[in-house]
């Protein structure tokens, strides 16, 4: 059994779907952040998210919490939102729900959920709400019932004492009982505050239908909870990478309590990784972002250059291979050298140089969010990387692909490597070969079967008749 099938087989056996406290259903809200911990302590995965401590310090959350206060207080109507598609979402810059909402004009309404306590600016036509003043009054809730003893604290511990142990003996990990009791408290007061709200203002400004992602995360899936009580129809579009080792689609039974009506995924590819009993509520449609960005740079010629894609917990291995290989080419005295560009991930940008000060090689450029990573693709004669989603987008801008091996590699990537004919070695001096012996053969495969073509048609016509 993979990790996941055993958290499938623990979750039927002991009825956990069953369990509630306060007449919240805690299990399928907490599931997902209990596997990622079982994961990390699996694999020692350290620093997933580096940046984590840099994007809530200083002057940031000085300017978040203002902006929270203002939007809690000087809130939107939601009186636009009757009759129409409803898109929520905790907006990036760029993202697929900022596309929908250009896409749909007037005949949506958008949920803006802050990020990082921050909202981007937002150029769509459609009406607009924040949800700051619910996260305000959650988080103010949560932190006063785990610091101070509560009834409902009682409870949950009562709760977690009949199946903590059992867990940890199941999976074979020691996740801490405090994190579990933390996030039970967490997802009892969010449910409980978000499914009451979104169950008057869609009873009171009924929408035709509601497209969020990911419904994994406790907002959205009490979001999920108060339209099933409406009857209004919930669509997800996939958010990002998932495997058959992941929980985050994998059920034994259909619980759908939290679970929206339809997931538009990216392609067959991630299609094929659920465990889902009825597959039919998911479908292939594509990625807009990708494709639009593939349209954009279509033009691009490839060029003598090297990404490698760094994720913070892989960066001391990734950056390691990209020195040795700058060693290597340096050595070999190639008459028309190679660029080498280390593309930093979103979430390593701010902590970069304090966790890894040592990592400044000047034959390596480091880039963050100044270059974007398709038009890096587009460019890139290979890519270099561990599992990132990016090297899935890669393969749509045929960049020949190396994955490097690792104790941390999971199955799913290593049938990607043979799916896709990508190279997969921790041997620099092979990757380096790899690269001069595979110079002048262009690499061309199907990416249909991960990224569906037509995504953004695709995905409009999906919301439209559900």
């Amino acid at each position: 059994m993979n990790d996941s099938d055993l958290m499938l087989y623990f979750e039927e056996q002991h009825k956990m779907f069953d369990k509630s406290i306060a007449g919240v259903h805690y299990w399928q809200l907490i599931r997902m952040a209990l596997f990622t911990e079982v994961l990390n302590l699996r694999v020692k995965i350290e620093n997933r998210h580096p940046d984590f401590i840099d994007s809530y310090s200083g002057i940031k959350m000085i300017k978040g919490g203002f902006s929270l206060l203002y939007h809690s207080f000087f809130k939107k109507s939601y009186k636009l939102a009757k009759g129409k598609t409803i898109i929520c979402a905790a907006r990036r810059r760029i993202s697929q729900a900022e596309q929908l909402a250009q896409e749909f004009g007037t005949a949506c309404f958008m949920i803006d959920r802050p990020n990082k306590f921050m909202h981007y600016p937002f150029s769509g036509k459609c009406g607009i709400v924040f949800s700051d003043s619910l996260d305000l009054h959650r988080s103010i809730l949560i932190k006063m019932i785990q610091s101070v003893p509560t009834k409902l604290g009682r409870a949950i511990e009562c709760e977690l004492d009949t199946w903590y142990n059992k867990f940890n003996k199941f999976m074979g990990v020691e996740v801490s009982y405090l994190l579990i009791k933390n996030k039970i408290i967490h997802a009892v007061i969010s449910e409980k505050i978000i499914e009451s709200y979104y169950q008057n203002k869609f009873k009171k400004y009924r929408p035709a239908k509601v497209v969020l992602y990911p419904c994994y995360e406790i907002f959205n899936a009490a979001m999920v909870k108060a339209c099933h009580s409406l009857n209004i129809s919930v669509i997800e579009l996939q958010h990002g990478y998932t495997n058959e080792n992941d929980i985050i689609y994998s059920y034994k039974k259909e619980h759908l309590e939290y679970f929206p009506d339809k997931v538009l995924m990216f392609g067959d590819y991630w299609k094929n990784c659920v465990k889902y009993p009825n597959k039919e509520r998911f479908v292939s449609c594509g990625n807009i972002m990708l494709e639009a960005s593939l349209n954009q740079y279509k033009s691009n010629r490839k060029e003598r250059l090297i990404v490698f894609i760094s994720q913070g917990p892989y960066a001391n291995i990734i950056y390691p291979t990209a020195v040795k290989l700058c060693d290597i080419l340096e050595k070999n005295k190639l008459s028309n050298p190679y660029k080498i560009i280390y593309k930093l991930h979103p979430n390593e940008v701010l902590s970069w140089d304090r966790i890894h000060s040592d990592y400044h090689d000047s034959r390596i450029s480091i880039v963050g969010n100044d270059l974007n990573i398709y038009e890096l693709l587009s460019k890139a004669t290979v890519q270099i990387g561990v599992d990132s989603t990016a090297l899935f987008e890669g393969v749509a801008f045929n960049t020949k692909t190396v994955i490097i091996d690792c104790p941390q590699l999971g199955d799913d990537m290593r049938r990607f490597s043979k799916q896709y004919h990508t190279l997969l070695t921790n041997d620099v001096e092979e990757i380096y070969r790899y690269i001069v012996d595979m110079e002048d053969i262009p690499i061309k495969v199907n990416s249909e079967y991960i990224w569906k073509s037509n995504a953004l048609k695709n995905i409009v016509e999906e919301i439209l008749k559900s």
